[in-house]
């Protein structure tokens, strides 16, 4: 079924609801008498249908009910022999209530707390009053390893792309590089060990490890590697 026969579908159980043509075009971004020529070819008759208001109410009613017990939007639809699409439009015009934001709400809300990996989420805020999307959401989380704070992007963590903030993802990726410390051709298994045999910081050790220069006092070792020899300076 194509994208156009599910909207066309949709249309006619809105039309056969006793939706008016001006509203069935307002949610579906098309024009009334675009409507009209659906109903047309599919029923016979473009009159919209005149139900009474209140039985529209009821539904909308009921599914809010229903809503606030917990249930999702799918399960009200299927108890009631609707669509999830029909049952949104009646709460949003008789309730005033969007379904798709209370729900994200109550996303935001259970994200709170939440671990992926070493990070844990603080606070999470859309960007925009209006948005609805994760991907549209400042969140700010803790790496568990160093204890400092982030903005992240939701995607990068939820997925695994983020294991950890920039700086321990670093020592993480260099801690298993044996290091040769040349100026008494001291073997070091990694760059910490490095570090605290030397009384230089981490950072140094890496900066001079990364540097390439010729006189640099670290160098990288083979994996597997028991002894070396100093590096002859140019």
């Amino acid at each position: 079924m194509s994208r156009n026969q599910k909207r066309d579908d949709l249309i006619i159980d809105c039309h056969l609801m006793g939706f008016g043509h001006a509203e069935i075009a307002g949610d579906f971004g098309i024009t009334r008498e675009r409507v009209r020529q659906i109903v047309k070819e599919r029923l016979g008759v473009s009159t919209p249908l005149k139900l009474k208001g209140d039985s529209r109410r009821q539904d909308a009613i009921a599914a809010l009910v229903a809503l606030e017990e917990g249930r999702t939007l799918e399960e009200v639809a299927m108890d009631r022999g609707g669509d999830k699409r029909r049952l949104a439009i009646l709460l949003r015009q008789h309730t005033g209530l969007d379904p798709r934001r209370a729900s994200f709400q109550a996303w935001m809300a259970a994200q709170i707390g939440k671990r992926f990996s070493s990070w844990e989420v603080l606070t999470i805020q859309p960007v925009t009053p209006d948005s609805c999307s994760s991907a549209r959401c400042r969140i700010r989380a803790k790496c568990l390893k160093c204890g400092t704070i982030h903005e992240v992007n939701y995607r990068n963590i939820a997925t695994g792309a983020s294991n950890m903030c920039r700086s321990c993802s670093a020592k993480h990726r260099n801690s298993g590089i044996p290091v040769v410390d040349v100026r008494n051709a001291a073997l070091f298994p990694n760059i910490k060990r490095a570090s605290e045999s030397t009384g230089l910081s981490y950072r140094a050790v890496r900066r001079n490890l990364l540097s390439g220069q010729a006189g640099a006092r670290f160098r990288r070792a083979s994996h597997g590697s028991t002894s070396a020899s100093p590096l002859k300076a140019k």
